[in-house]
C-alpha cells in the first residue's frame, strides 16, 4: 500500500452500538500482539455506523470532500503504541456504500472496504439504520434519540462509556487478503473534540453479534448507544 495522506472531514453522524461480551469470548477474535480491553468487567464489542462528509487530504478545499457512509465491526483492545501499549480498536470488518471508500481501502489508505447498501431513516426523536452486505451481513438500529438508556442491559453509566471510548484513537485492522499472514495495517482517529450523548436503542440486530457460534447464548447482552455528531475529524495512517 502506497504512503497515505492524511484525510480531514467532519463526522456529521456516528453511532457506536455496544454489546458487553464475555472477555474469553471477545479474545478468540483477536490477532496476536492485541488484548481485550475491558470496561466494568467486560470486553466491549459493537458496530459503528458513521457518516462522514468533507473527507479529502489535507491542503484541499472543502468542495472537494466526500461523502462515506460506511459501518465498521470492531472490539475495544489494548494493541502497540508509540510509547507502549495503547487503547484502541480491532476492527475486523467494514463495510460501505461509498465507492471511493471501497476503492481506496487497503490500497492507498488503511482499511478494507466491502460493498453495502445503507439506507438511513431520521425524524425529530429517531434514527433508523440498515445495513446489508452481498455475503448478506447485516446490521439493523433502531435508536431513540429523547431517551438516554438502551432499554436492555446497561454497560455502564454514560459518563464512564464516553471516557472508555474517547482515548480509542487507534484502529487495527486485517490487511487486503484477510489471512493470518496478511498482517495488520493501522489508522489513527482524531476527533476535535470528543463528544457524544447516550441514545436509547429500541431495535438492534446484527449478523456477526447474534451468530451463536462466534458469540454463545448469554455471552453477549446489548448494552448501550452514544450518538456523535457535527465533529471535526483527521484520520491518519499509523
Amino acid at each position: 500500500m502506497r504512503s497515505a495522506p492524511d484525510l480531514v472531514g467532519r463526522i456529521e453522524r456516528r453511532v457506536l452500538l455496544d454489546h458487553a461480551v464475555d472477555p474469553d469470548v471477545a479474545a478468540r477474535h483477536l490477532p496476536p500482539g492485541l488484548e481485550v480491553r475491558l470496561l466494568d468487567g467486560r470486553a466491549v464489542v459493537g458496530v459503528c455506523l458513521i457518516r462522514l462528509v468533507e473527507m479529502r487530504p489535507t491542503g484541499l478545499p472543502r468542495p472537494l470532500g466526500r461523502t462515506i457512509e460506511a459501518a465498521a465491526h470492531r472490539i475495544s483492545v489494548v494493541g502497540p503504541g508509540d510509547d507502549g501499549p495503547e487503547p484502541g480498536v480491532f476492527v475486523p470488518r467494514r463495510d460501505s456504500r461509498s465507492r471511493a471508500a471501497v476503492r481506496a481501502g487497503g490500497r492507498i489508505w488503511p482499511g478494507v472496504h466491502g460493498r453495502a447498501d445503507i439506507t438511513v431513516e431520521r425524524r425529530p426523536s429517531s434514527l433508523a439504520i440498515d445495513v446489508a452486505c452481498p455475503d448478506g451481513a447485516a446490521v439493523s438500529v433502531t435508536l431513540d434519540l429523547d431517551a438516554d438508556r438502551p432499554g436492555g442491559t446497561a454497560l455502564a453509566d454514560p459518563d464512564a462509556t464516553r471516557t472508555f471510548h474517547a482515548v480509542e484513537r487507534r484502529a487495527w485492522s486485517p490487511r487486503r487478503g484477510g489471512g493470518p499472514e496478511s498482517g495488520l495495517e493501522e489508522a489513527v482517529l482524531d476527533c476535535l473534540p470528543w463528544s457524544a450523548r447516550p441514545v436509547g436503542v429500541t431495535a438492534a440486530t446484527s449478523t456477526w453479534l447474534d451468530d451463536r457460534d462466534l458469540f454463545p447464548l448469554g455471552s453477549s447482552h446489548l448494552a448501550g448507544a452514544l450518538l456523535m455528531e457535527d465533529v471535526p475529524v483527521r484520520w491518519s495512517a499509523g
